[in-house]
């Protein structure tokens, strides 16, 4: 039986979002909907629109509610609206066997412990295993005409720290070119491309950050020792870790660091046009990636001091 409320953590393009809708689809009794709770539409007018949503819910007796990247949500209630925010925790903790409430979010360690305890369950949704990244593979290329040279256990297993998200997109991009259908060689002319935008190591160090996390939320968390087998490699020391992996060279931060302001630019562009209408999620984006580029700029000037030395 699912839970009341449940927080699904974890990296973007890894199915949070196709987890709960598939959840609701299993569990949703009759014609009950499920309501998805648009952030920049609370965002306008928060106390009035976020009790409209729940007061329907209640009236209409909608059975699922959508809340993605809560932790957006969160951040602004908690700083500018904090009766509004006492609402969504309590609504969060209220037990009702007649509704479910499913969050998303890639930043669970921005939720403070108040909001973290007002789930009844919170789960990981990290990179798929080979065998993970197998299954999508299969389920996304099912009514797919895939050449006698391409070997979906081959794939799966080249494409290691690879999302969901990211192996979708690896289909489309060589079912365009192909022209219905998928060559081995179109295949990897488009992993070479998509590879440039994996950088390992960054993935796994976030990977540390959400299995830490997990550990730590344990309570939480009823399947933590498969958690714990399945990703222990991720808690060896840190140079083991950096050995075993490839190392991002000064060419990739320089690489990453462009593509990140080109992004920004874009965002920005955006954020001007859309004046005061602007979705809160395009301001929390901003903020991300000007924090990734201090990042990624101070490791450049680490190898800049590299080679002076």
């Amino acid at each position: 039986m699912i839970a009341a409320s449940n927080l699904l953590y974890g990296p973007q393009g890894c199915g949070k979002t196709l987890l709960a809708s598939a959840v609701f689809n299993e569990t949703q009794q009759s014609e009950r909907s499920v309501v998805s709770i648009d952030t920049s539409d609370i965002l306008e007018n928060p106390q009035e629109n976020l009790r409209r949503v729940f007061d329907a819910v209640e009236r209409f007796q909608i059975f699922g509610i959508l809340i993605e990247d809560i932790d957006g949500l969160f951040g602004n209630l908690r700083n500018h609206h904090p009766a509004t925010h006492h609402y969504l925790l309590k609504q969060l903790k209220h037990t009702n066997n007649n509704r479910v409430i499913i969050a998303t979010t890639r930043n669970p360690e921005t939720l403070t412990p108040d909001e973290l305890e007002a789930f009844s369950a919170i789960l990981p949704i990290l990179y798929p295993d080979k065998n993970g990244r197998l299954d999508i593979l299969r389920v996304i290329t099912k009514d797919v005409q895939l050449d006698l040279s391409v070997s979906l256990e081959s794939i799966a297993d080249i494409t290691e720290w690879w999302s969901g998200g990211e192996l979708k997109e690896l289909i489309d991009r060589s079912l365009y070119i192909g022209q219905g259908v998928i060559d081995f060689q179109t295949l990897s002319d488009q992993i070479n491309l998509l590879q440039q935008t994996v950088i390992v190591k960054r993935r796994v160090k976030r990977m540390q950050e959400f299995l830490a996390f997990t550990l730590e939320k344990s309570t939480h968390q009823p399947s933590i020792s498969e958690m714990q087998t399945k990703f222990s490699y991720l808690l060896d020391d840190k140079k083991t870790i950096e050995k075993s992996m490839p190392v991002m060279d000064k060419a990739d931060i320089e690489r990453l660091i462009k593509q990140n302001q080109r992004r920004l630019v874009k965002l920005k562009e955006q954020k001007a046009l859309s004046g005061m209408s602007v979705d809160p999620r395009v301001i929390i984006e901003i903020e991300d990636i000007e924090k990734e580029i201090e990042k990624l700029q101070a490791d450049l000037e680490i190898f800049k001091a590299r080679d002076v030395g």
